[in-house]
């Protein structure tokens, strides 16, 4: 090992166990939040809400074109931050709370109350909640995926970072698959007494597994003093790369599809399969099962074929499992 190789193991060995843990608990605390949205709200407004299934599509359009374009805004934003706390820690520090509460308001619609159109009113309720959601979201979420490359140096120090995560962030996603199954998964337009209080803990909750974490966590300091492009200069070189076009077209649906099985799980496994009570958990902690064991091996598939080789081929299995999974629901309607 030469010492520059030294040097790097170094300072990767400098991050504890305890900041990977606090790493994790904070990735959790957004899955948690962001799970519980991506999708469901979407289900609420629609069959508890009674908005139609016509303008809720329009919504997420338009909401798709700011998803698009917020991830690089947010992205320089953070960049050119300068803080004693650093560039990244400081937006999950006060972000938090912002957070929580942002997502209590996406399940207290207002503009029905005020407006005689009612549909138009949810429609706007509907977009201004998921764009002020989402704008906090991507602004932690995005820490969340940086910060493991300012934490560490070499791609061993990130992967030890980033299984953490995997496996606390499990624990956020089964908590908002639960949690959507509770309140969201029947056919009735009946809201349930305990749903909202239930969000406004659930908002605490993950807005507090947010905010204690950022001060146990660190950033090195080399990447805060590299030169930082100009703000519009920083827009057009980030527009004019082919693979980060690349990568935004694939990570499109991608979401579409992550969505659909995390957020849109428990609506699916009570909707269209019918299950209720106990059945309705299974197909979800299947889920939550396979990710804890499936995690480990899966990083070391990636250390010896590389990430690329790694994601086409799980890729293809996921196209197989996505086209039975249709081909199930496909069943159960014919069957109903």
């Amino acid at each position: 090992m030469s010492d520059n190789d030294k040097q790097l193991a170094y300072l990767d060995e400098r991050v504890t166990f305890g900041q990977k843990f606090s790493f994790g608990i904070a990735g959790s605390g957004v899955g948690l939040l962001s799970g519980i949205i991506n999708g469901p709200l979407s289900v609420f407004y629609t069959f508890k809400m009674g908005l139609e299934p016509g303008r809720v599509a329009v919504v997420m359009l338009i909401f798709a074109i700011w998803n698009a374009l917020n991830d690089p805004l947010f992205g320089i934003l953070e960049d050119r931050t300068k803080t004693k706390l650093g560039r990244r820690i400081p937006y999950l520090r006060y972000g938090a709370a912002v957070f929580g509460i942002l997502f209590v308001f996406c399940w207290y619609p207002f503009l029905h109350l005020i407006f005689e159109d009612t549909q138009r009113a949810l429609a706007w309720n509907f977009g201004l909640a998921l764009f002020l959601f989402d704008s906090i979201f991507t602004i932690i979420g995005l820490i969340t995926f940086t910060l493991p490359s300012e934490m560490c140096i070499t791609e061993k120090g990130r992967t030890s970072i980033s299984v953490f995560s995997v496996y606390l962030g499990a624990i956020g996603m089964l908590g908002s698959m639960i949690l959507t199954t509770i309140f969201l998964s029947d056919d009735t337009s009946t809201i349930h007494p305990w749903f909202k209080p239930a969000m406004i803990i659930t908002a605490f909750v993950g807005a507090l597994m947010v905010f204690i974490p950022s001060f146990n966590l660190v950033e090195n300091e080399y990447a805060a003093q590299e030169e930082k492009l100009g703000f519009f200069k920083s827009l057009i070189v980030t527009f004019k790369n082919t693979q980060f076009l690349l990568f935004e077209f694939g990570n499109f649906f991608y979401q579409i599809a992550w969505t659909i099985l995390t957020g849109l799980m428990a609506p699916f496994v009570g909707y269209v399969l019918g299950y209720q009570g106990i059945m309705s958990m299974i197909p979800l902690l299947a889920i939550f099962v396979m990710v804890f064991i499936f995690t480990y091996p899966a990083g070391r598939v990636a250390r010896k074929w590389g990430n690329k080789k790694t994601y086409m081929v799980a890729i293809a299995l996921v196209i197989i499992l996505f086209i039975e999974l249709f081909a199930i629901s496909g069943k159960s309607q014919l069957g109903g």
